[in-house]
């Protein structure tokens, strides 16, 4: 699509929360994007940006099948898991030939 909360928080390097897809306050800032989930059961989305340093290699995006929010611990759980990814997927995608995850 090309826009929507994803593209929002890779580009913005700041997460975005959803927390009603169905009556988002920001209706319209996305609108092919808006268009796409409306008949979808997720009513909640949160996306968190997956940065080294200041460098955007993707995002981490969590649905929820109920409105809300997530709760603190939420929240600071994905942020802690981002910066877990981050590292990964950007060693994935520098060396796409070779696992990157540790061998036992």
């Amino acid at each position: 699509l090309g826009e929507g909360p994803a593209w929002s928080a890779a580009g913005s390097a700041l997460p975005v929360f959803i927390t009603d897809l169905q009556n988002n306050p920001e209706g319209g800032r996305w609108p092919l994007f808006d268009h796409a989930v409306q008949d979808l059961p997720t009513r909640g989305l949160f996306v968190f940006p997956l940065l080294i340093g200041p460098t955007r290699v993707g995002v981490l995006t969590l649905y929820r099948t109920a409105p809300g929010a997530l709760t603190d611990d939420a929240v600071r759980n994905a942020t802690a898991l981002a910066r877990v990814i981050a590292p990964v997927l950007a060693r994935r995608i520098l060396n796409p030939h070779r696992s990157t995850w540790p061998r036992r």
